[in-house]
Order: structure tokens, then sequence, then C-alpha cells
């Protein structure tokens, strides 16, 4: 059986687990990531952040245009995170 599900209400149910303190997971979709995580074989564990974002951390983040995106953090100054992905 096959079944489509919305990303955008996908996401929003995401994140209201993850702020109810819900560790979540979803299936790699991309390229992006690779060699590190692999287009539908690898997975990706979601939870609150605990502290401050580092470099070398993985944010799930909602970009200006509404899209969701998994980026690796390269670089931290003051309130500006520059990502690679």
């Amino acid at each position: 059986m096959n079944v489509e599900v919305d990303t955008r209400e996908y996401v929003t149910v995401l994140k209201e687990m993850v702020e109810q303190g819900m560790e979540v997971s979803a299936t790699i979709f991309g390229t992006s990531m690779e060699p590190f995580l692999i287009d539908k074989r690898d997975r990706i564990y979601f939870r609150k952040t605990e502290g401050t974002i580092k470099k070398g951390d993985m944010v799930f983040f909602q970009r200006k245009t509404g899209g969701y995106v998994m980026h690796r953090v390269m670089k931290v100054r003051k309130h500006q995170y520059y990502m690679a992905g």
C-alpha cells in the first residue's frame, strides 16, 4: 500500500512532537549530505535543542520561504549561523 502525505502536515506533526519533548525520526531524502547520509537509506533523529547550537551540529529549520531543511552548522557568529548541506 502506498500512502502520500503532505510534507507541510508531516513537518507540523514532527514539530509538535519535538516541542512535547519526544524524539522523532525521519528517512533522509536528497543527496546534499552525502557521503555521510545517504538518500532513502539513512534516518535522522530530531529532539528539542538543549543548550546552544554550535559548529558541527545538525539543525532542522524553516527557511524564510516556508520550506524546511536539515543542514550542518559550519560557523557561528553572534546570532548568525552558516550552514552546509
